[in-house]
């Protein structure tokens, strides 16, 4: 057990060994300025996982006999976790900047902050989608289904200097207070693969928290891969 660490950034692998390496590398290169672990959860992949870490920073590796879901698969990836702040980063991100320490600076200075994420940007470095104003509902899936036809200026990417509350963060970047991850009992069972970060910040909202979108942390989402060999 470690004490007194800050971030545990949990990564769930299903079939995706070069990414999660890579998003790996990027974290030793960019994170500074704050203690961390990486806790790697392979969920049952078919193909073979070599963990790449000539560093030898604090990378563990927790293989699965079964798919327990993207959820599932973070819930024990964060029952390890030793952090005060749980970072769950997809395989297929890279980080631009120190985001694990701007985003856990965040959530330690705004008390009644429970959740945040930053900015997203794509694979040419292009502004992409970073969170929501309002949770899904028949209305909404409407609204965004006409803004697909008809693009009109992006309100899912934080274009300014400032962080600010916004509905729920993309779950590619999502970093929790470990007390109140715990205190939900983590991401709900019923949900094994999308709109479990959804929910989530849902559950955080009603316990009085808010969730925060913080543009100085910067990554990059390479939106769809970690589900290509699936």
């Amino acid at each position: 057990m470690v004490n007194n660490m800050d971030v545990s950034i949990i990564i769930v692998n299903y079939n995706t060994c070069a990414l999660t390496n890579a998003v790996i590398t990027s974290i030793i290169e960019q994170t500074k300025d704050v203690s961390f672990e990486i806790i790697v959860v392979d969920n049952h992949s078919n193909e073979p996982f070599v963990l790449q870490n000539p560093t030898g920073r604090n990378v563990r590796m927790v293989k699965l006999n079964y798919n327990a879901g993207f959820g599932g698969a973070n819930n024990i990836g964060s029952s390890l976790a030793n952090g005060r702040n749980i970072l769950f980063l997809n395989p297929d991100t890279r980080l631009l900047n120190n985001a694990v320490c701007i985003l856990s600076n965040f959530l330690d200075n705004n008390p009644q902050a429970g959740a945040c994420g930053g900015n997203l940007y794509d694979k040419n470095l292009r502004p992409a989608h970073s969170f929501k104003n309002r949770f899904p509902s028949i209305f909404n899936e409407i609204c965004d289904a006409i803004c697909a036809i008809f693009p009109l200026k992006a309100t899912d990417f934080n274009n300014g200097m400032y962080a600010k509350k916004v509905a729920y963060v993309c779950g590619a970047c999502l970093m929790v207070k470990k007390i109140i991850f715990k205190q939900l009992g983590g991401f709900d069972k019923d949900f094994f693969m999308y709109y479990e970060d959804t929910f989530l910040a849902y559950c955080i909202r009603q316990m009085g928290y808010t969730i925060h979108s913080v543009p100085t942390a910067q990554i990059q989402h390479f939106e769809g891969q970690s589900f290509k060999l699936d």
